[in-house]
């Protein structure tokens, strides 16, 4: 057991933190403490195949240009880690995958519950959608809220320590061996209050599974949603659509920051109302049945270049050579003849090249990018898979003076499935981690037109791509597609509010995919 508290480094995966091993741990903790102390100027570094940045709290892993949020928690020294354990839920190859550090502290408490002995995450994480039983102090279950599928869940022993430090307990993690929740008082997790305090405050801190606090969704005052109360609830889906989860309607009406101290007020509970999502929208076009083909037509670059007689003295950007000669993509056969390639000017970026270089350059059918500037020609598409786009309105405020309106929360719901030809692998399965997802927008002027242009982004397939995760190495998995999504009410971990340049950074974000 550790006679001091401990140094805890996690990173998130766009799902939610997780936890880096001891030895890295360790290794981040020397370098940040020389840094932090100015005897050392090197930063960024690079740790375990990754530059870390500790003025950004980021890392980015070789071979990827994706920054993933970092965080550094010191934990007591009467933890669960700081005893050199953790929890784990066991995967179907029988791989067992780490809680994150919170979620494990949280299961620790459980543990040591003599009369609580369930505990449901989706009260604190709303992408874990599972409650955990114990049938001992080292091992249970965890089910899925939904399905009901179980895994075996297990307490183990850690092989290294984590580094230790004489800094205090981070104030998102109380004193001792409790773990403060979001029902106690902010200051009872101060320094002062000492361990006694926090055991007896989280006889209050776990949930009940079927008592703890509930946000209502309420239906939605824009004039997309239905307000009968009577009238099935519609869905903003793609092709294949499938009914929604049942508890849809519950875990995700929870805020996800439940698991720490609250720095804001919590709303308090309503009456429940009809869950009515936000239905789709009729006066813009849906490539849900039709997807971007590969085979690319020219037709669609007609549309948006004319042709230049007299080509520039400069060389084309995609393939380098003359503009006044050959394209080094040239498939007409005019290379064998010496003839020069048509020269073309896009219409509004001003840009030119080779008409046979542009042509290399594209894969969808509906579209296509400015190699030089990025600018978007016709309607971009994207691979997304089939699924199921829900938004609601919940009586709640996101924290911040600029947020007095209720909160708009998104579900986004997408199954497994078998790869298209739009896909990396067409025939092989393709996984879904996470899901059911759920994001939150202020339900102002400035949220609802962000909505509206999420509904369009998903109706282009735009949200979520498949492709392998940099972070936990799954191939053929469905991931985030750089539009970034506030995945927390509370910005305890860089994904909630407050953010006041949010909302102009995911404008900027949906600019960029060709929806404005």
């Amino acid at each position: 057991r550790y006679s001091s508290n401990i140094a805890v480094w996690d990173f998130n995966d766009g799902y939610f933190w997780k936890l880096f091993n001891p030895k890295i741990c360790l290794e981040l903790e020397s370098a940040y403490q020389m840094f932090n102390l100015k005897k050392s100027t090197n930063n960024p570094i690079t740790v375990e195949k990754s530059t870390v940045d500790f003025k950004l709290m980021q890392r980015t892993s070789n071979g990827s240009n994706q920054p993933q949020k970092i965080r550094r928690i010191v934990f007591g020294k009467d933890s669960v880690l700081a005893n050199r354990y953790t929890w784990k839920w066991k995967e179907k190859k029988a791989h067992l995958i780490s809680y994150p550090s919170e979620i494990a502290q949280l299961i620790e408490e459980l543990s040591k519950d003599k009369l609580q002995k369930s505990l449901d995450l989706s009260a604190y994480v709303p992408s874990m959608p599972y409650t955990v039983n114990l049938n001992s102090k080292s091992k249970g279950f965890q089910y899925n809220n939904s399905t009901g599928y179980r895994r075996e869940v297990k307490r183990e022993r850690l092989t290294s320590s984590f580094p230790t430090t004489n800094d205090q307990v981070s104030q998102r993690i109380s004193l001792g061996v409790s773990f403060i929740s979001v029902w106690l008082p902010l200051n009872l997790s101060n320094s002062s209050m000492g361990t006694q305090a926090s055991n007896q405050a989280h006889k209050h801190s776990l949930p009940n599974s079927s008592k703890h606090l509930s946000y209502n969704p309420v239906p939605s005052s824009s004039k997309r949603t239905s307000h009968n109360p009577t009238t099935n609830p519609i869905t903003h889906s793609s092709n294949n659509p499938f009914p929604s989860s049942s508890h849809h309607s519950s875990h995700t009406t929870v805020p996800s920051s439940s698991h720490h101290p609250s720095y804001y007020p919590l709303p308090n509970p309503i009456t429940p109302t009809p869950y009515n999502p936000v239905p789709s929208s009729s006066n813009h076009p849906s490539y849900n049945s039709a997807p971007g083909s590969t085979n690319f037509s020219p037709a669609i670059l007609k549309k948006y270049s004319t042709s230049i007689p007299t080509p520039p003295n400069e060389d084309c950007v995609v393939c380098l050579s003359p503009l006044s000669g050959a394209s080094g993509f040239q498939t007409s056969g005019n290379m064998l003849s010496g003839q020069p390639s048509v020269v073309i000017e896009l219409t509004t970026c001003k840009h030119i090249f080779h008409s046979e270089c542009l042509l290399a350059s594209m894969t969808s059918g509906n579209s296509f990018t400015c190699p030089c500037c990025k600018e978007i020609y016709g309607i971009k598409t994207g691979n997304q898979p089939p699924g199921m786009m829900t938004s609601t309105v919940i009586r709640a405020s996101l924290p911040g003076e600029c947020y007095t309106c209720d909160t708009i929360q998104i579900t986004y719901d997408i199954r497994s499935g078998i790869q298209t030809q739009d896909h990396p692998n067409p025939g092989s399965r393709y996984s879904c981690h996470g899901f059911p997802r759920i994001a939150y927008l202020p339900n102002d002027k400035e949220g609802k037109k962000v909505l509206k242009l999420l509904q369009i982004a998903w109706d282009r397939k735009l949200i979520f791509t498949v492709g392998d995760s940099v972070t936990s190495g799954a191939k053929d998995t469905v991931t985030w597609n750089e539009i970034h999504h506030k995945t927390s009410m509370r910005n305890y971990h860089g994904h909630g509010y407050p953010d006041p340049s949010y909302i102009d950074n995911v404008l900027s974000e949906l600019k960029a995919q060709g929806v404005s």
